[in-house]
């Protein structure tokens, strides 16, 4: 908080306040991510689309309904939720690299459907003209909407102690580490990666809305696979299960990306190319290679 009131002490220019704010944006979806990665041992490839999912809704509540802001982020807020309890769901039987596989799938489905679905997405060309967020009277100018973005940053990382610090993080923690132990200590396995999917959602959503209302526009391209690699990139350059990793990691590719694009693309690219092979070795432990013995050799035949 103390860096954030020296930030605007400094009289920085309109570009920098509004990178300060997307900054912010993008590390409360971090947040939640580095819960369901770092505490409940879930990977997720889907948070772009859970990001999206927050950012359209409420972009089509304010577009075509007139909705205003607050009732718009906490509606983009509540379906994010929704949305992460069905996509929990499959947990229950599916872990590692084919979770992964199915938080991918919902984020290529929730891809074509913002392309496809013109009437309430407006295709490729996006939702534009959203009016900008008005709060009991007051106008969400820059230099307000800088603290409202603030503000819900810091409510996320809240959020994010309580949550490792309450008796549902260390559940949490149980089942990530080893699922026969949390159920001999009687944790309920289903319950608790619905709660760890649902939170990360719900910040991904609240993270969307904020785009929408900073933005005022919201287009396809912004919530795709890319991102969310970017996303789990952060997550794990800051430090996956910390409680500032988040913040520096997001801080650091963000930093990157508007220093060289170019290279920031190129590492995701990268870290994109890596995932299909270790989905092969996920279905084939023999192309990770032979095992050694003991004394270093190959196993005989």
């Amino acid at each position: 908080m103390a860096f954030l009131v020296l930030f605007r002490q400094l009289d920085p220019t309109g570009y920098q306040i509004g990178l300060m704010m997307r900054c912010m944006i993008l590390m409360i979806v971090t947040i939640g991510l580095n819960i369901l990665i770092g505490h409940a041992g879930l990977v997720s490839l889907g948070q772009a689309a859970l990001y999206g999912l927050g950012a359209y809704v409420a972009a089509w509540l304010a577009v075509k309904q007139g909705v205003q802001f607050l009732p718009a982020i906490i509606a983009g807020v509540v379906v994010t939720g929704v949305f992460g309890a069905v996509l929990a769901y499959p947990t229950v039987r599916v872990r590692g690299v084919y979770l992964a596989v199915i938080t991918i799938a919902f984020g290529l489905v929730f891809q074509n459907i913002l392309v496809e679905w013109l009437p309430v997405t407006g295709g490729t060309q996006g939702l534009i003209g959203i009016p900008r967020g008005n709060v009991f009277g007051i106008s969400l100018t820059r230099p307000i909407y800088f603290w409202v973005v603030a503000g819900c940053l810091i409510v996320a990382f809240i959020i994010q102690y309580n949550v490792i610090h309450s008796r549902y993080g260390r559940a949490m923690r149980a089942t990530a580490q080893s699922e026969n132990a949390a159920k001999a200590l009687g944790i309920n396995l289903a319950a608790t990666r619905t709660l760890a999917f649902v939170i990360s959602a719900t910040l991904a959503g609240l993270a969307g809305g904020l785009y929408t209302f900073l933005n005022l526009f919201v287009n396809y391209e912004t919530f795709t696979f890319f991102h969310s690699v970017s996303f789990l990139l952060m997550v794990i350059l800051g430090g996956t299960g910390t409680l500032v990793g988040p913040v520096i990691g997001t801080s650091i590719l963000t930093y990157g990306d508007v220093r060289d694009a170019a290279g920031h693309r190129r590492i995701v690219q990268r870290a994109m190319g890596a995932f299909p092979v270790q989905v092969a070795r996920a279905r084939n432990p023999r192309m990770a290679g032979p095992q050694r013995s003991a004394g270093g050799n190959p196993p005989s035949r």
